[in-house]
């Protein structure tokens, strides 16, 4: 996730609709075959044959003038309503997404007369599972004057330029920050102020924020000391976190919160063993981690940390915790409870790094994109699925400005102001218009002229220069797309207010 925090994977409830490459779908209705002149057919079967000596036509043409009569008494009975008539309508979007997001076939739905849900998705059913595979209707205001975003697991927030800050989505523990313990489509105004510089960080069920002094205030679930306030108790509202000032930077992750001060070692905690400090138990309040300085950036996965570290010019990357799929970079598969550099990044330039679920990806000047770790859906970037323990380069990507990871998926922001995802897909994540995985970069649809790029466990969020506005797309089972609904979006939709 960008500026640390990865959201952990797997998120309950959610969309896993998905047709694979091959997948049945349904086919348009073949319309009736007409018989002869004046006579339809209304069983499939071949034109009546034209009546011949000894056949009674006057008879015959009652009987083809009653056919008639009665078909047009059922399809006026079957067509109504209470008085309304359907129609059949062929919505051009309503497609199974090819690879590319280019529609495969169109698929025909009934529509009343009666005013559509403006946020129903239009769906395909094949013989395997159902898929939204068309961009919802948004009904509302786009969210005004946004500074920066964050994603996680089933949540998102925006902060302002006033340094006032909202979020949406998920909030069965208080992850939102508003008081509450209820799910909101809609952004909610949360207590705490936040520098615009820095979004706020979001984890598996907490949330962390900079505020305008260094501080760090954080909300929602505590069962491992993740708010680190000194106590274990789940929080809705935004708690200061003992002994932090002058921060930099932050990461949250699994259930663990690290930062970085403007001077020194960074300092994590939550789960003890990803803190640096051993294996086993909590801390509940900060602790250092030595080896972490001087450092420039810091990312949090399901239960990893990565640091880049700058020297004299030249850098590293040091990563800790879990290792079972290499995202520590070090090749090994051997996890470790202390700081070990990653292979073949010491005395190169890192910009900036992004741990995901189980992957790790780190920015190189002037822009290249390195991945190791998990790669089952291509989140490596580097155009193959095989797990890889040490660096690999991402394809066609050499002027990356800001990354992001969540739960098998990547995502860097370009120069141009456009962004690109790859790996996971199958709620649409990666922002195509399909929902089929990519082991290399692909264009997010309709996003030119943003900065920046959020990534949460499986859909993302970035912001627009033109106008300061929030687009998201991905999965959207707890309304972590801002929408106001709950339907899931393969494309970037706009965040908005009621």
């Amino acid at each position: 996730m960008s500026n640390g925090g990865w959201p952990v994977g797997g998120e309950t409830g959610r969309s896993r609709g998905w047709v694979p490459p091959g997948g049945s779908a349904v086919q348009p209705p073949t319309p009736p075959t007409p018989t002869s002149p004046g006579v339809p057919s209304i069983d499939g079967s071949p034109p009546n044959p034209t009546p011949g000596p000894g056949r009674p036509v006057g008879l015959i043409v009652a009987a083809a003038s009653a056919v008639l009569i009665l078909l047009v008494v059922v399809v006026v009975w079957t067509t109504r309503d209470d008085g309304k008539r359907a129609q059949i309508v062929l919505h051009p979007r309503s497609s199974v997404p090819a690879r590319g997001g280019r529609p495969s076939t169109t698929v025909p739905t009934v529509e009343s007369s009666a005013p559509p849900a403006t946020t129903a998705p239009v769906t395909v059913t094949s013989s395997a599972t159902t898929v939204t595979s068309s961009e919802p209707t948004v009904v509302g205001t786009p969210l005004q004057g946004v500074a920066s975003v964050g994603a996680g697991f089933g949540s998102s927030c925006a902060v302002f330029a006033d340094a006032s800050m909202a979020c949406w989505g998920r909030n069965d523990v208080g992850q939102l920050g508003d008081g509450t313990r209820g799910s909101s489509p809609f952004p909610v105004r949360v207590t705490p102020t936040s520098s615009g510089n820095n979004p706020p960080v979001i984890g598996w069920a907490h949330a962390c924020s900079i505020g305008v002094d260094g501080g760090v205030s954080c909300w929602g679930a505590n069962s491992a000391g993740q708010l680190g306030d000194g106590r274990t108790t789940d929080s809705p509202k935004a708690v200061p976190v003992v002994g932090i000032s002058d921060t930099t930077s932050l990461s949250a992750g699994g259930t663990h919160t690290c930062a970085l001060p403007s001077v020194g070692n960074a300092r994590c905690w939550g789960r003890l063993s990803l803190t640096g400090g051993g294996p086993g138990g909590d801390s509940l309040v900060p602790v250092e981690v030595d080896g972490t300085s001087p450092a420039i950036g810091i990312s949090s996965g399901e239960a990893h940390v990565c640091v880049a570290l700058q020297h004299e010019g030249t850098g590293s990357v040091v990563c800790w915790g879990a290792n079972d799929r290499g995202q520590l970079g070090n090749a090994t598969l051997a996890g470790s409870p202390v700081p070990v550099e990653v292979s073949g990044l010491t005395g190169v330039g890192v910009n900036a790094v992004a741990a995901g679920r189980r992957h790790t990806c780190a920015l190189r000047a002037p822009g290249s994109v390195l991945c190791w770790g998990a790669n089952d859906h291509g989140q490596l970037g580097d155009g193959s699925t095989a797990d890889s323990a040490t660096p690999r380069t991402v394809v066609g990507l050499e002027d990356a400005t800001g990354l992001g990871t969540g739960d098998g998926f990547s995502c860097a922001a370009r120069q141009s102001g456009r962004v690109v995802c790859w790996g996971a897909n199958r709620d649409g994540q990666l922002g195509d218009g399909s929902h089929t995985d990519s082991s290399v970069p692909v264009p997010v649809e309709g996003l030119k002229d943003s900065f920046g790029v959020a990534v949460g466990s499986a859909h993302a969020c970035a912001v627009t220069i033109g106008n300061m506005r929030a687009r998201c797309w991905g999965n959207n089972a707890w309304g972590q797309l801002g929408t106001g609904s709950r339907v899931s979006s393969d494309v970037p939709v706009p965040v908005v207010t009621p």
